[in-house]
């Protein structure tokens, strides 16, 4: 009874719809991302695999639940997404291949990192790895027990909108940082960027209360939507001066919204789905598989 129960709800709290979304991904469109992933690189362009985090509590029931759970985590379907995409990462080499990984601050985004990367990020393996293999019937594969310790950045430019309705369906409010760093699991990540950004945003400037808030993305308490849009401008020139660090090659753990807004993609793409762009300096963005420019906007010398 008990396993006929958690089946009729996996269906009705909407995990059974996303699983199967993310798994016509992988045997529909992943391939041609990896083949996009290893095409060759301009020299000074930056080619970046955006990932959506894996499915949220706040995506359940129709994202009904996103009003009860503020700062979102991932449920049992979200954890299996993240483990079966970044098996499939790691076994066609991309994430041996990667010089970066970037990360939204939502809770959501952070545990989809450490899932999908493991050991390659200095993560442990979830114990219950297997157990979600069984559950949703796909061959687990191995973790690298060797740690490869890529480079991570918290970055709240890629985080979701965060625009006045966010204050009903709280699964896109934040947490602080010192929120964030009272999870063991997520040790791994310098959360020093999100004090640099509330200060470079003004998120205190009206409301002192709002000190390390980064979600508020400035003084206001939420974004509309041109402000978004300018994030979602400054996000790309961001990834597009990376490699001024040294990176090339970015996996970039970020949100639906984002991925529709900053290299447009199609509404709501799929729990862990992912997408390949190549950022010029300039900000200008192309979207490798399918040889489009973002927003129509070439880099100047193109």
């Amino acid at each position: 009874i008990s396993l006929l129960m958690g089946g009729l709800l996996q269906v009705c709290d909407g995990s059974e719809r996303s699983w199967r979304a993310t798994a016509s991904f992988l045997e529909d469109d992943a391939g041609k991302e990896v083949a996009a992933f290893f095409s060759p690189l301009q020299e000074g362009v930056i080619r970046v695999l955006t990932v959506r985090h894996g499915m949220g509590h706040h995506n359940t029931w129709g994202t009904l639940g996103s009003v009860l759970h503020e700062d979102a985590k991932v449920n049992d379907c979200g954890k299996a997404q993240a483990d079966v995409v970044g098996d499939f990462l790691r076994t066609s080499g991309i994430t041996c291949a990667l010089d970066l990984v970037v990360v939204s601050p939502f809770a959501r985004a952070l545990q989809t990192a450490c899932l999908l990367l493991t050991t390659a990020i200095g993560a442990a393996p979830d114990p219950e790895r297997a157990l979600r293999a069984k559950h949703y019937d796909y061959r687990v594969e191995p973790v690298p027990s060797q740690p490869q310790f890529l480079k991570t950045m918290v970055q709240p430019l890629c985080a979701e909108q965060t625009m006045v309705i966010s204050h009903l369906g709280r699964g896109n409010r934040g947490s602080i940082a010192d929120k964030l760093l009272e999870h063991s699991e997520f040790c791994m990540f310098d959360f020093g960027e999100l004090s640099r950004y509330c200060d470079a945003c003004g998120v205190t400037s009206k409301h002192p209360r709002s000190r390390g808030k980064w979600w508020h993305h400035g003084p206001d308490g939420s974004e509309s939507e041109d402000s978004f849009r300018r994030r979602c401008v400054n996000l790309r020139q961001w990834l597009g001066d990376v490699g001024s660090g040294g990176a090339r090659r970015v996996l970039m753990v970020s949100h639906g919204g984002v991925m529709e807004e900053a290299f447009d993609c199609p509404a709501t793409p799929p729990n862990c789905g992912f997408v390949v762009c190549d950022v010029w300096p300039c900000g200008a963005t192309l979207r490798v598989s399918t040889c489009e420019w973002v927003k129509g906007q070439r880099p100047a010398t193109s």
